[in-house]
């Protein structure tokens, strides 16, 4: 496998320019190529190809900032930034999945207020002072049906129980040890695409504060809340990985792979949001952010450059 990943750097990551407009003779774009996981090689050539093109190319930048014709639609702007942010929200999606543990629900009884009987009811008890007449009143109830049932509360604590037993079986037996996943798998298969989430991130960073000066019409603004929740998001995310055991520096050093990763992921993130919120420093109160999010600019960004 280490071979076969040799190869592969080796010959097959030399720098590819993607067509950015679909042609006639043309079958794949840079923006569909960000998030085609049929062809991994593929994907990480259009991110670094993205990255690329954010920092160099003037002239491959100005195809997101122009209108079509007819129509006025800025279509190649709007497929990479629905594609870069939905390569962005699912490493989010998959990283808050393995970091995160499913809180038990607990289940508290319902309380049911007393039963308020209305005054319909005695009515005719009212009256009776209004007539000389002696009226015999027969009540007739029906005694209440027996129920048996059980509690939502009986069948959660039954339903824990057995789950229990049945992880205890299958770590006695050394079932999950054998085939279900081990612990932190998850999060250093999500730190191993680590590069896309680099190129990527800086990418898109680079192009939104690039737009300042070269988009005439304005069709990156608009999405600025996006991407910059987006980024906010992903770092959030990334900082938990701090309370991982795995990933700690004590436990791992300097050279493990997955550490080395976490920080590089960390920093580009950080470093794109540093290179937008610098860029757009004067208009950043115009931006229509969450109070959330512009409160965690303001500490873990603005106040820290």
């Amino acid at each position: 496998m280490n071979l076969m990943r040799f190869y592969f750097n080796l010959f097959l990551t030399e720098p590819v320019q993607f067509p950015l407009v679909r042609n006639q003779n043309e079958n794949l774009t840079l923006q569909e190529s960000i998030t085609n996981y049929d062809w991994p090689i593929v994907q990480n050539l259009a991110c670094l190809d993205l990255h690329l093109l954010a920092q160099w190319s003037n002239l491959r930048r100005q195809v997101f900032f122009t209108l079509s014709n007819p129509g006025g639609h800025p279509h190649n702007w709007n497929s990479l930034v629905e594609n870069t942010l939905r390569l962005i929200k699912e490493y989010t999606d998959l990283l808050n999945k393995t970091i995160d543990v499913p809180e038990k629900k607990i289940n508290t009884p319902i309380v049911q207020a007393p039963l308020i009987q209305s005054p319909d009811r005695f009515r005719n008890l009212r009256n009776m002072a209004l007539y000389d007449q002696d009226y015999n009143f027969i009540e007739v109830s029906k005694p209440p049906l027996a129920k048996f049932s059980f509690s939502a509360t009986v069948i959660t604590k039954i339903s824990e129980k057995f789950t229990n037993i049945l992880e205890f079986v299958k770590l006695i037996l050394g079932i999950k040890f054998l085939f279900g996943e081990l612990p932190q798998a998850n999060v250093r298969k999500c730190l191993a695409n680590g590069h896309l989430i680099i190129w990527a991130s800086q990418g898109i960073a680079d192009i939104v504060s690039a737009s300042l000066t070269e988009d005439k019409f304005g069709v990156v603004q608009k999405d600025l809340p996006a991407i910059i929740t987006s980024l906010v998001s992903l770092k959030q995310s990334l900082e938990k990985l701090n309370k991982v055991p795995a990933l700690t520096r004590k436990m791992v050093g300097y050279d493990d792979f997955n550490y080395q990763m976490k920080g590089a992921v960390t920093a580009a993130v950080k470093r794109s949001l540093f290179n937008i919120c610098r860029t757009f420093e004067a208009y950043m109160q115009d931006i229509p952010l969450s109070k959330d999010i512009a409160q965690y600019l303001q500490v873990h960004i603005i106040c820290k450059a």
